[in-house]
């Protein structure tokens, strides 16, 4: 029988998605490992802090992972939990992809400012995402959003853009 350690410590981002992915994640080990305890630690990511950049034009290699790379690398944390598609196609020396939770809705979902039937300006930061969309609606202006789910439905609702797209998965 496996001597479950005294305390796991799971590092995660702060935002309320990346909260309920790193509570999905604990649910499986408590199952897969009774008796262990977790605690989440909660870290502030340079793409956090750099919310003006644009990812697509400054680069955003580690931007969402650096500070827990960090943390499993000095030991600060046991394991960490990420959005897949914050991860880099190479893993820095020394980590690996554990295990994945079971995927949700891959869809995207198109959410229109109260009132707005065709949206004239669409707030999105992802390049696959504006060309789909170009397809759909080709008059429309692009804009960036960055934030999470919370912050870019109020950017939406005072008036920032008419829309914005949002994983099906976290909306």
């Amino acid at each position: 029988m496996i001597q479950p350690a005294k305390e796991f410590v799971v590092a995660t981002r702060k935002s309320p998605l990346a909260l309920k992915q790193a509570e999905m994640a604990v649910a499986c080990f408590e199952q897969a490992i009774p008796g262990t305890v977790y605690r989440v630690e909660k870290m502030v990511t340079t793409g956090d802090r750099q919310r003006e950049w644009s990812l697509e034009k400054e680069g955003g290699k580690g931007l969402f992972t650096k500070e827990r790379e960090d943390a499993l690398l000095e030991k600060r944390a046991d394991f960490a939990v990420h959005s897949a598609k914050d991860l880099p196609s190479e893993m820095p020396k020394g980590l690996s992809i554990a295990g994945f939770l079971p995927r949700e809705s891959p869809e995207d979902v198109l959410v229109l400012k109260k009132g707005i039937e065709i949206p004239k300006v669409i707030a999105t930061g992802s390049p696959r995402r504006r060309i789909q969309l170009r397809f759909l609606y080709p008059k429309a202006e692009f804009i960036e959003i960055r934030g999470n789910v919370d912050t870019r439905l109020n950017k939406i609702a005072e008036g920032y853009a008419d829309a914005t797209v949002l994983a099906a998965a976290g909306a």
